[in-house]
């Protein structure tokens, strides 16, 4: 058995089983993994899609030593969906708070026109 972890955004992971098995058997192989959080420039456009785990590769060997490849189906796993409005949100936010603060301060700081008037 021979396995080769995976490195982020370069490599996945390896997994290579060498088994002799008897006709009419069933071999069921199951693997845990977690997928790094993305970077925001990595999100698809339809980020609903989710994202694509690769297909295995199954070479068996018979009696008379002929190579068969046996290609499995791809799995497409769905992800949490970013909310890309909230830079939006955070940038609307700020810019409230600094117009408050600014319009206080200016208000405290210049004299208003014709205050003498009015006492």
């Amino acid at each position: 058995m021979y396995y080769q972890p995976a490195i982020d955004r370069k490599r996945p992971s390896t997994i290579e089983c060498e088994m002799l098995l008897p006709p009419d058997s069933i071999v069921t192989m199951t693997m845990d993994f977690d997928k790094v959080f993305l970077k925001y420039t990595e999100h698809r456009p339809d980020a609903n899609r989710g994202f694509d785990v690769g297909s295995a590769v199954l070479t068996t060997k018979d009696p008379e030593q002929n190579l068969m490849r046996i290609y499995t189906d791809t799995l497409l796993v769905v992800l949490p969906t970013p909310d890309f409005s909230m830079p939006y949100n955070v940038i609307t936010l700020t810019c409230t708070v600094i117009a408050l603060f600014f319009g206080s301060l200016f208000n405290l700081l210049i004299p208003r026109a014709n205050s003498h008037l009015h006492r």
